[in-house]
């Protein structure tokens, strides 16, 4: 987003599948070493770009137990399936931010 592409716009750029750049966005894929560089070519910048290079230390590797339900109850679902839960959710989510608003 922050380069002003879509991820199909962006798959198309760089040769790829916009699905397999939905899938390594998600964490579901991991890229290979060529795909990273070929994706940082396609935004405009370097692979080193993709990784703080001071995490903080007190949220490396910690899940919450919410999100780790959330994990739980996706694990076996389809990518389409999961996309389907994440537009359900934002509604979900903007809905409830304007029903808030008018209380």
């Amino acid at each position: 987003m922050a380069a002003g592409l879509s991820q199909a716009e962006l798959a198309h750029k760089i040769g790829s599948a916009d699905a397999t750049l939905s899938r390594i966005e998600r964490g579901r894929r991991a890229p290979s070493q060529r795909m990273l560089e070929s994706i940082a070519a396609g935004l405009g910048c370097s692979v080193k770009d993709f990784f703080d290079e001071d995490p903080a230390p007190s949220t490396v590797g910690k899940i919450r137990p919410v999100q780790a339900r959330l994990l739980a109850f996706t694990k076996d679902m389809t990518d389409a399936e999961v996309d389907d839960i994440m537009r359900a959710l934002k509604t979900l989510v903007m809905v409830g931010r304007r029903t808030a608003g008018r209380g």
